[in-house]
């Protein structure tokens, strides 16, 4: 008889910890009990409610972050990103028309107010430091102050406007000795070069796009009011074995950018 991760007899193949993560997915995909920025039940309330120890508990929470339906709040705690079957986003990945036939899922172009794609120059950044709450746990990373290679590159337009942020969070021991940890422009998209570089086999990404407001760095870096809205594409890089091997955040200034369905 199948044993849940808390040992218990007589439940499902499934594991418990799975279970309370989709049941979570579709309550956030619903838009109705857990829309966007609303507060998630804190591990003490899950405990409670399924039985489930504190273990548990913070891997289904590390497992929504993952997966783009929750974020951190230093002051609250988890908080839903809201509905995203209808945007979430593998880049070799594809779903079925009504008719059978294959549709991929669009990329996407950063096309600036002029209707053009933005030409513009960048600087890049690397520093080792602690990642963002949300990207440790992306990254399984057991002590979420452990120090990670974070490569920060701003994109700056002809007119000297900052028009994008990527920061990009590699995994312990990705890339090491390679132009990955060395602020110099990669001349290669940012995938194919986490292959290249980490000589890693890689699944299809896994990522979300949202609109928030920026966090104080963001907003400083980007030149724009912290009460602006900004367009926010994180992704999950993961190789072949499913280990993370990066976790990227892109951050847009929303007013003056959108994104085109390539």
């Amino acid at each position: 008889m199948a044993k849940d991760d808390e040992g218990r007899e007589g439940a499902p193949d499934l594991p418990l910890w799975q279970m309370i993560r989709d049941e979570f997915m579709t309550e956030i995909d619903s838009g109705q009990r857990y829309p966007a920025g609303a507060l998630l039940p804190s591990v003490r309330e899950m405990r409670v409610r399924w039985t489930v120890s504190t273990t548990t508990a913070r891997r289904v929470m590390q497992e929504l972050v993952a997966a783009g339906y929750a974020r951190t709040d230093s002051t609250r705690g988890h908080v839903s990103n809201g509905p995203q079957r209808s945007i979430s986003q593998s880049s070799d990945s594809a779903t079925t028309s009504d008719d059978g036939s294959s549709l991929g899922i669009p990329s996407v172009r950063v096309v600036g107010p002029s209707g053009g794609s933005h030409s513009d120059t960048a600087t890049v950044h690397v520093r080792i430091e602690p990642a963002l709450p949300e990207a440790a746990l992306a990254l399984r990373l057991g002590d979420l102050s452990t120090p990670v290679v974070t490569r920060r590159r701003l994109s700056i337009d002809a007119d000297g406007i900052p028009v994008q942020l990527k920061t990009s969070y590699l995994a312990p021991g990705v890339g090491e000795n390679t132009p990955l940890v060395e602020p110099v422009a990669i001349d290669r998209e940012w995938r194919e070069a986490l292959a290249a570089h980490a000589h890693r086999d890689l699944l299809p990404v896994d990522g979300y796009i949202q609109a928030r407001h920026p966090s104080d760095n963001e907003a400083r870096v980007l030149k724009i009011s912290q009460t602006a809205c900004v367009l926010v594409r994180a992704e999950l890089t993961r190789d072949k074995e499913s280990n993370p091997v990066d976790f990227t955040v892109t951050v847009w200034p929303g007013d003056s950018t959108r994104l085109a369905l390539a």
